[in-house]
C-alpha cells in the first residue's frame, strides 16, 4: 500500500508546509509508506524557469501583433471581440511599467530567482529588492499569458473561474487560461504516475489552491483509475456544508473528502482501501458519494498532540525553495485558545490543544539533528504569553543558537520579562493581530485589550530587540471614516514599535460570529453568492459606517500614506514577506529593514 501527499499550487513558495509533514509523520509511523510532493514550490520554478518566460513572452507578443494587426494604424479597438480587447488594454496599461524590462525578462528572472536561493546575494538588500522586482514583472507576464489569471509569489485568482463546482469543472480543462496545466501535464502527472500510488492525498487550506487542486484531482482521476483520489485541508472543514450537499464535487474528480484533522483518518482510510471491502463506515471525518447519496460519517475528538509522531520532512528538496535558509514550520498547539475576535473563523472545526515543551523541544531537536535546522516559524493561531515563556526557558537551556518567529495575540501576560527571554531564546518577530486604532472597534471585535495596553505590549517586545508586524484592516461593519483614521495615525504615530504591517479591507467570514449574528453588527444585507468555495465575502451593506467602494479606496490611500510616513523600507522593498524579513532579522538585527535600500547599504555597507 503506498500513499502519495500532494501539496498543490498556490501558496508561497518560502518554506516547507507542515501540513504534508505532519501526515506524512503518522502514516510512517504507522508503517504506511508514504511519499511527499511540495508541488507548489515545484511549480513556481517551473513557470520562473527561462523557457516557460520565453514562451510566455512569445504568447504574448504573438496577442499584441494580432491586434495591432487588426486594429491598424488607427487604432480602432472597436474592431476587436470584447475579451481581445480589454485583454489587449491590460497588457497596454502593464506594458507602461513593464516595457522597458520585456527584452531580457528571461534573463533577469532567471537571476532573480538565482538571487532568492544564493545566502550571499540575498543577504544584498540592492539585490533582493532588484530580485523582488523582477520577479513581480516575471509573474505578472505569466498572468498575461493565462490572461485574466493574476498571479505573484503570495497570491492567486482567475477572474474567469467561479468558486464553484460547475466553474472548477470547466477550469480544469482550460488550457488557455488554467496556468497549472501545462506544469501538470509536462511534469507533475509523469512524477506522480510513475510512483504508481494506490491513494493520493491532495491537501487544499486556502480559496487560492482550490482550482490548481481539483485541477489535479480530475487530471489524476483519467490517468489513474485505480487509484483513490481524497482530498482534505483547512478550506474543506470550513465549506464543509457546500461538500455535503453537492454530489457533483465527486464526479470524475475525486473519491472521497476529509475534515478537520486528518491523521487518523487518513490512516483509517488507507486501511479500508487495504482491505478492499470499500467500506468507509468506520472512517471518521469522511465525506463520500455512495451510490447517489452523499455519506457523512461522525467526527472523532481530535487526538491528543502529545500522542502524535513528529512530524516527518524527509522527501522534500529544500534547495527548490525561494530562500536561502529553510524555515521549518513548527507548531505547538492546535486551534485558538481565545476563540473570541467575532470576525474570525479560523478555528472553525478545530479544538485546542497544546503540546507539551518537553515534546516542542524534542522535535526541534529531531530537525536540528536530521537537517541541521537553524530556522523556525511556529504556525500556531497564537501562542499564549506563559507557554512562550516556559518553551523559551528550555529552548535556552537545550536549543541556544535558534532563530524562530511566530503569531501572537497581545496580552498584558506579554510583559517586558517574557519578551525578553523569548528574545535570548532566539525570538526575532512576532505578528500580532491589531486589526483596529479605534476603541469602539476593539470592543466590537471582541479583542479583550484597549489600544493603549496592546501599544504597551509592543513597546514590551520592542524594547528587548523583538521586531513587531501589525496587521489591520478597515471598514470593519460600522466603521466610519474618522476610526479608520485612528487606526492610520496608530500606525504612523508608533512606528518606533510598529516596525511593519499589513493592512486590507475587511471581509466577513462564513462561519464567524459576525455571519452569525448580523444584526448585532449593523449588518442588514449579506449578498447571495454562487461562489460555493468562499469563506469570505465583501458583498453586504451595514445601517451605519463606510460601503465597501469608500473602504477600498481607504485601504488605496493608506498603502500609500503609510510606505511615505515609514520612508518606504527595506522590508517593504524586499516585498514585506515574513520570510525574508524574519532572516534579515536573524542575520542583521532589526535596524537594518528600517531603512530604505540605499541606506541600508550606506549606514551598513554593502554586506
Amino acid at each position: 500500500m503506498k500513499v502519495l501527499l500532494v501539496f498543490p499550487p498556490q501558496w508561497t513558495p518560502f518554506s516547507p508546509p507542515l501540513t504534508l509533514p505532519v501526515l506524512t509523520g503518522y502514516l510512517r509511523h504507522n508503517g504506511i509508506e508514504t511519499i511527499q510532493i511540495d508541488a507548489n514550490v515545484d511549480f513556481y520554478n517551473y513557470i520562473l524557469s527561462k523557457d516557460f518566460i520565453r514562451k510566455v513572452k512569445s504568447h504574448v507578443d504573438t496577442f499584441m501583433d494580432r491586434c495591432n494587426n487588426m486594429i491598424g494604424t488607427e487604432k480602432n479597438l472597436d474592431i476587436l471581440p470584447e475579451e481581445s480587447r480589454i485583454k489587449y488594454n491590460v497588457i497596454k496599461g502593464i506594458f507602461k511599467d513593464l516595457g522597458p524590462w520585456w527584452p531580457d525578462l528571461e534573463t533577469n528572472t532567471e537571476r532573480a530567482v538565482a538571487i532568492l536561493k544564493d545566502p550571499e546575494k540575498f543577504f544584498q538588500p540592492l539585490c533582493l529588492a532588484e530580485a523582488i522586482y523582477h520577479l513581480k514583472y516575471s509573474l505578472q507576464a505569466c498572468g498575461l499569458a493565462y490572461f485574466p489569471s493574476d498571479i505573484l509569489l503570495n497570491y492567486y485568482s482567475n477572474f474567469n473561474y467561479k468558486l464553484n463546482t460547475e466553474s472548477l469543472k470547466l477550469a480544469s480543462e482550460d488550457k488557455e487560461g488554467n496556468i497549472f496545466l501545462e506544469y501538470y501535464e509536462k511534469k507533475l502527472i509523469n512524477r506522480i504516475t510513475s510512483e504508481k500510488p494506490d491513494i493520493v492525498g491532495i491537501s487544499i487550506n486556502c480559496n487560492t489552491q482550490l482550482i490548481a487542486g481539483i485541477t489535479l484531482a480530475k487530471k489524476l482521476k483519467s490517468v489513474l483509475p485505480h487509484s483513490h483520489i481524497n482530498i482534505g485541508g483547512n478550506l474543506f472543514t470550513r465549506t464543509r456544508d457546500v461538500i455535503e450537499n453537492n454530489p457533483g464535487i465527486f464526479d470524475n474528480m475525486l473519491d472521497t473528502v476529509i475534515l478537520s484533522e486528518g491523521e487518523l483518518p487518513l490512516l483509517k482510510l488507507v486501511e479500508a482501501i487495504r482491505d478492499k471491502n470499500n467500506d468507509y463506515t468506520n472512517v471518521p471525518n469522511l465525506i463520500y458519494k455512495k451510490n447517489s447519496n452523499i455519506i457523512v460519517n461522525k467526527e472523532n475528538e481530535a487526538e491528543n498532540i502529545n500522542n502524535l509522531p513528529a512530524p516527518d520532512f524527509k522527501g522534500l528538496d529544500f534547495t527548490q525553495y525561494l530562500s536561502p535558509e529553510t524555515i521549518f514550520p513548527v507548531q505547538s498547539s492546535r486551534g485558538c485558545y481565545w476563540k473570541g475576535c467575532s470576525f474570525c473563523d479560523h478555528h472553525h472545526g478545530f479544538k485546542y490543544t497544546v503540546k507539551t515543551p518537553q515534546k516542542l523541544i524534542a522535535e526541534l531537536k529531531e530537525l536540528t539533528e536530521k537537517f541541521n535546522a537553524k530556522y523556525f516559524y511556529f504556525v500556531d493561531e497564537a501562542i499564549s504569553p506563559n507557554y512562550m515563556k516556559n518553551m523559551s526557558k528550555r529552548i535556552i537551556e537545550e536549543l541556544p543558537g535558534i532563530s524562530w518567529y511566530t503569531c501572537a495575540r497581545a496580552e498584558e501576560g506579554f510583559t517586558k520579562e517574557v519578551c525578553d527571554v523569548a528574545q535570548k531564546a532566539g525570538l526575532k518577530l512576532i505578528l500580532w493581530g491589531l486589526e483596529s486604532g479605534s476603541e469602539r472597534v476593539l470592543k466590537l471585535i471582541n479583542k479583550g485589550i484597549t489600544k493603549d495596553t496592546y501599544l504597551k505590549i509592543l513597546r514590551n517586545s520592542s524594547d528587548v530587540g523583538v521586531w513587531n508586524h501589525a496587521f489591520v484592516f478597515f471598514g470593519f461593519p460600522s466603521e466610519e471614516l474618522v476610526e479608520t483614521i485612528e487606526t492610520t495615525n496608530m500606525l504612523v504615530e508608533n512606528k518606533d514599535i510598529i516596525h511593519s504591517y499589513g493592512m486590507g479591507p475587511f471581509s466577513l467570514g462564513k462561519y464567524s460570529p459576525i455571519a452569525n449574528n448580523p444584526d448585532q453588527f449593523f449588518i442588514d444585507y449579506i449578498a447571495p453568492t454562487d461562489q460555493e468555495f468562499a469563506t469570505a465575502t465583501d458583498n453586504f451593506t451595514t445601517t451605519q459606517g463606510l460601503t465597501r467602494d469608500e473602504v477600498n479606496n481607504i485601504v488605496l490611500y493608506n498603502t500609500e500614506y503609510c510606505a511615505e510616513m515609514y520612508g518606504y523600507p527595506l522590508w517593504l522593498s524586499i516585498g514585506g514577506y515574513k520570510d525574508h524579513i524574519f532572516l534579515y532579522l536573524s542575520k542583521y538585527g532589526p535596524k537594518v529593514l528600517s531603512y530604505s535600500p540605499d541606506e541600508a547599504v550606506q549606514a551598513f555597507g554593502s554586506f
